[in-house]
């Protein structure tokens, strides 16, 4: 059996799991245990996540960041229409934006 933890914050995530009979972080985007807890909507319909995020949306690469998106959770923000690529939706819809189980994000190089 395995057990992990997954500690989604508002700015950073990060995984745990057990090794023998010690607690570990995992590595999720390279050797770093922490990631942003961020979303790039490329507006071809790619996805970023984590740091290629975070630097897609720096270098001005066109499309839409989402971060914090805890902060919304359970409030009456997540029901609200925004702008994700060409279309609005709701951000409790966003799922759908997001890789399907066994596709591989765009810029993760993991599968989810």
């Amino acid at each position: 059996m395995s057990i992990c933890g997954l500690d989604f914050g508002t700015s950073n995530t990060t995984l745990g799991t057990i090794e023998g009979h010690a607690p570990v972080l995992v590595a999720l985007e390279a050797a770093q245990t922490t990631i942003p807890s961020a979303i790039f909507y490329e507006v071809d319909g790619g996805v970023l996540i984590g740091r290629r995020a975070v630097e897609a949306y720096v270098e001005g690469a066109p499309g839409r960041l989402m971060r914090s998106l805890k902060s919304v959770l359970g409030t009456s923000l997540i029901d609200e229409t925004t702008r994700l690529g060409r279309a609005a939706g709701q951000l409790s819809r966003c799922d759908r934006l997001l890789p399907r189980r066994g596709e591989t994000p765009r810029g993760t190089g993991h599968r989810p």
